[in-house]
């Protein structure tokens, strides 16, 4: 690491935009397929506040997925996998190796990863467009949605087996390109979210529907980032959790454009893997 990147290691916080739900009266959707004839493809508008994003290297112990919904590991679960433009190869591969880190993190009987998205799109990308980073707060699943991916993904008898247990959605998320200065993902501590900060949003496929939460703003949100982030460098998001006895059962999370980025970056270049946690 030059001594730039030691410089950006060092800051106690950046100030950036994160991008909220504007406030509405409505349900918010999205159609992920061009919508009907003269329906909006979408109902919920953005709204980009300003906020302190926190350096989160300095207290890297004390982020746990169930104190605050996200843990960083600086070099411990290193890969040296390397086919990451092959979808085909990263299934056969690097899914299994992400399985065994989760298990190894958690401590849960076992995982399965079902889906991963390789982000690697200009800066400035037009539109929603594959590979570009996400930048509206959000989290992937809403307490509907979580165990209706259980039953997509294992089946109706399987998955009343996985309900009787605890289990978790942990996406696991690592730069390819080091080190990460573009569109550094930011994570939302959970005890700072109140219940009400979560609104459930509608994503309507041809052939079914989903749930994610967007997210109001509020000033009492406390965010986190990791800056210079290397590819050994692994961030663990939780982002369901069937217990709810008080521990995070979510972190909300985007990509954020920090204002220290040198000019002339490469865009961001990483992945996220999708893992089912059960216990």
């Amino acid at each position: 690491m030059d001594d730039a990147g030691i410089a950006r290691r060092a800051l106690n916080f950046v100030e950036g935009e994160i991008g909220y739900l504007a406030r509405l009266d409505a349900r918010p959707y999205r159609y992920v397929d061009p919508a009907p004839p003269d329906v909006p493809i979408e109902i919920g508008d953005r709204e980009f506040r300003i906020m302190r994003v926190c350096n989160g290297w300095p207290q890297i112990a004390e982020f746990t997925l169930d104190g605050v919904g996200f843990a960083m590991t600086a070099g411990e679960y290193p890969t040296s996998f390397g086919s990451f433009e092959d979808p085909d190869a990263v299934r056969a591969d690097y899914y299994g190796e992400m399985e065994a880190v989760v298990v190894a993190k958690t401590g849960a009987a076992r995982a399965i990863a079902f889906d991963h998205n390789v982000r690697h799109a200009p800066r400035g990308a037009a539109g929603e467009a594959i590979g570009k980073p996400a930048r509206i707060a959000h989290n992937d699943y809403t307490d509907w949605s979580a165990p209706q991916r259980v039953r997509d993904l294992l089946g109706e008898k399987a998955a009343a087996e996985v309900f009787k247990r605890r289990y978790n959605f942990i996406n696991l998320w690592r730069p390819l390109l080091e080190p990460l200065r573009d569109a550094p993902l930011a994570v939302c501590d959970a005890r700072s979210v109140a219940a009400g900060d979560l609104v459930v949003s509608d994503l309507i496929y041809p052939d079914r529907r989903g749930e994610v939460f967007q997210m109001f703003h509020c000033p009492d949100h406390r965010w986190y980032y990791f800056p210079e982030m290397c590819r050994d460098d692994l961030l663990f998001v939780k982002c369901f959790d069937s217990m709810t006895d008080g521990r995070a059962r979510c972190s909300a999370h985007t990509a954020f454009d920090d204002p220290t980025t040198p000019p002339g970056s490469p865009p961001r270049y990483s992945i996220e893997v999708r893992t089912l946690v059960m216990w």
